[in-house]
């Protein structure tokens, strides 16, 4: 069934109105200081308090960018972003106290641009999305696999603006990526089983 309009995927174009951003994070002074920010680089902003919120925001207004948290009550952020990304080309940013290498990894491997741990400077995060802004637009001629490799080779130097020693090299990228169809746990995506720094890898 062909998806809704309004949760088509598309390619983010030049704007004439204003980035519209959905913020998803349970804590309401979170909520308030990301908006405040936000408004201030005129931003349009959406605050949602959890899933069931942002879904309903989501069918109203296609946003253009997401920032979302990890721990909401009831689904969690690694679902959401799933989801949002089987349907929508929006930027999503995590922003989230698991910071940890593998959260990092699982929440770029189901579809987050970027992820940023807090606590955050206000200015880094307008940054990254000014940058996840411009990275959608898609390279002309490239498969969704290479984009898909592309990206996540990107995004595995790139976490905290330093490379993720995360243990696993190059040329294994390909088979997550093809692999990944839903996340099962933060140590399992995709048929892989992800193990410590220094240790090896498997499949299930």
């Amino acid at each position: 069934m062909p998806l809704p309009p309004v949760l088509a995927a598309r390619k983010v174009q030049p704007m004439t109105s204003p980035v519209h951003v959905i913020v998803v994070d349970d804590e309401a002074e979170i909520r308030a200081v990301l908006t405040a920010t936000l408004e201030r680089e005129g931003y349009r902003v959406t605050a949602c308090a959890d899933g069931e919120a942002f879904w309903r925001a989501v069918a109203a207004d296609q946003p253009d960018i997401v920032l979302l948290d990890l721990k909401l009550p009831g689904e969690n952020g690694f679902s959401i972003a799933r989801r949002l990304r089987g349907q929508s080309n929006a930027g999503i940013i995590i922003v989230s106290g698991m910071g940890d290498v593998v959260d990092k990894v699982v929440g770029l491997e189901v579809g987050a641009d970027d992820f940023v741990t807090k606590p955050f400077d206000g200015r880094e995060l307008v940054a990254r999305i000014h940058s996840v802004l411009r990275r959608k637009v898609e390279a002309p001629g490239a498969t969704p696999v290479e984009k898909r490799i592309a990206e996540l080779a990107e995004k595995l130097e790139l976490v905290s603006g330093q490379i993720a020693e995360v243990g696993v090299e190059a040329h294994h990228i390909e088979e997550i990526v093809e692999k990944a169809a839903a996340v099962k746990s933060p140590k399992s995506v995709g048929g892989v089983t992800w193990q410590p720094q220094g240790e090896d890898w498997r499949k299930d």
